[in-house]
């Protein structure tokens, strides 16, 4: 038995950007040392920050943490939305617009169900916040762009679990 305190190392974990709903896939990937008592939101924060992103976001690392955007030059020069997907999400009554640019990605870009959600380990989309979850030494920390509250990125949870998941 090995008691580990607060800020003790605690392992790593990898963090995926994917933007794969836009038609930019993954923007990037990384492995991180994380420390006991982090954050999901603290290790997302200082993975961005690293690689040169500007996080726009509203609470803290370990209150009410909230992803808006992610800025950074030309990273969406290239997005366009793959066909089919538009078509399911005009089937599906979600409002469109033209709320984007090509410096940054974020909350109501190309539709009103737009955003960051966060998975762990490729399938399980957390019901809790990112500054409420810590991360655990070899997991994985997605950070998937969603065009349609989640359901075009596996959540399952239409709707409800937009909001929920980054608060």
């Amino acid at each position: 038995y090995h008691q580990i305190s607060e800020g003790d190392p605690a392992g790593s974990v990898d963090v995926v950007l994917d933007a794969t709903t836009i038609g930019l896939g993954i923007l990037d990937t990384g492995t991180l040392d994380i420390v006991e008592g982090e954050t999901a939101a603290s290790v997302l924060l200082r993975f961005l920050q690293e690689r040169g992103y500007e996080p726009d976001y509203q609470g803290s690392a370990t209150m009410n943490f909230y992803l808006r955007r992610i800025n950074r030059g030309d990273i969406a020069y290239r997005a366009n939305v793959p066909e089919h997907l538009w078509e399911l999400i005009l089937r599906d009554g979600i409002t469109t617009n033209n709320n984007y640019d090509r410096d940054g990605i974020g909350e109501f870009d190309y539709t009103m169900g737009s955003g960051w959600m966060y998975s762990i380990n490729g399938a399980d989309y957390p019901m809790k916040g990112l500054s409420k979850y810590q991360l655990a030494d070899g997991d994985t920390l997605t950070l998937r762009y969603t065009l349609a509250y989640g359901s075009d990125i596996g959540d399952g949870q239409i709707g409800s679990a937009f909001c929920v998941t980054f608060r």
